[in-house]
């Protein structure tokens, strides 16, 4: 998982809500770098800590990227960093994921998650017909 961080200092980044690391109490800063090369583009920063809130759910302490630098196109406003779906294993960071870790924490009444995405075929412009583009159930 990985967050635009205030400090990014990419064009891509200025239209993007970005993490503010002053801001919270419970971060955790590091030195340790973060790179990570997708199909569409490139992240960059520091792979860090802090208490993650999502859909009422809370991880306290969990390990993630504030990216500073991305290549053009990577992410475009409203979204402003990803979470993967993939297990620790094989997770850039090493951290444990997000959702994984909400799995492990007890919080839920079944350890289950749905996705579900749509897809266009041979639809060039898929976000001129999407009107919502899917959805992550947990618990």
């Amino acid at each position: 998982m990985w967050v635009a961080d205030s400090d990014c200092t990419t064009n891509t980044c200025s239209e993007l809500t970005r993490f503010d690391t002053t801001s919270s109490s419970t971060y955790e800063a590091s030195s340790t770098p973060f790179s990570i090369s997708y199909g569409s583009g490139d992240a960059a920063g520091l792979i860090t800590r802090d208490t993650v809130t999502m859909g009422g759910f809370t991880i306290e302490n969990q390990g993630f990227a504030i990216v500073n630098q991305t290549t053009s196109g990577l992410v475009s406003a409203p979204i402003s960093g990803l979470m993967g779906l993939g297990w620790e294993s094989i997770a850039q960071t090493g951290a444990t994921p997000f959702w994984e870790a909400l799995a492990q924490s007890g919080t839920w009444t079944t350890q289950e998650m749905a996705v579900y995405m749509k897809r266009y075929r041979d639809a060039f412009n898929p976000s001129d017909v999407e009107t919502d583009g899917g959805s992550l159930t947990l618990g």
